[in-house]
């Protein structure tokens, strides 16, 4: 089963944006293959977008901690909680239909952990200078990792609904 077969590509498209404007995060939408189901182009901050805009963040920093949690996901069946390279929360929700994987709901680009982003790495990555990756990583909602697990409970009862039909 396909994620077009549960929903239309429009609602995906509309569960990235208000994920992205309602909580301030980054969303993505994964098909089994585990290849992005539309361009959507919104941040929850400006920080991530600019590690994507380098020729070598999305590869270094963005899809470490997204494929390995979307790879997570995929064998478990269950949400899961990572975090990419410069310590920003990455979380996967995986939607199973008929006990088969059909992809995932994926939030990030935003601070759960103590202590702060790591804007060492966030240059070493993708070649921003440390101080304006610092300047950006200040901008970055935190939030407790309990309001991060609602927001995954809020996207599996979402999804759940469009799977009960």
């Amino acid at each position: 089963m396909k994620l077009t077969d549960i929903m239309s590509l429009g609602l995906w498209m509309e569960v990235e944006e208000e994920l992205c404007e309602d909580y301030g995060v980054n969303a993505f939408v994964f098909d089994a293959q585990r290849q992005r189901l539309t361009e959507n182009k919104e941040y929850g901050n400006k920080l991530c977008p600019a590690i994507m805009a380098t020729p070598n963040g999305e590869k270094t920093i963005c899809s470490v901690g997204l494929q390995g949690a979307l790879q997570q996901a995929e064998s478990t069946k269950q949400t899961v909680f990572a975090e990419c390279p410069t310590g920003m929360t990455v979380a996967c929700v995986p939607v199973v239909a008929e006990d088969v994987f059909a992809g995932a709901v994926c939030f990030c680009g935003v601070f759960t952990g103590r202590g702060e982003v790591d804007v060492f790495m966030i240059e070493q990555g993708s070649g921003i200078p440390e101080m304006k990756a610092s300047n950006l990583a200040r901008k970055v909602t935190r939030m407790s990792r309990e309001r991060a697990e609602e927001i995954a409970a809020y996207i599996e009862n979402s999804i759940s609904e469009y799977l009960e039909d």
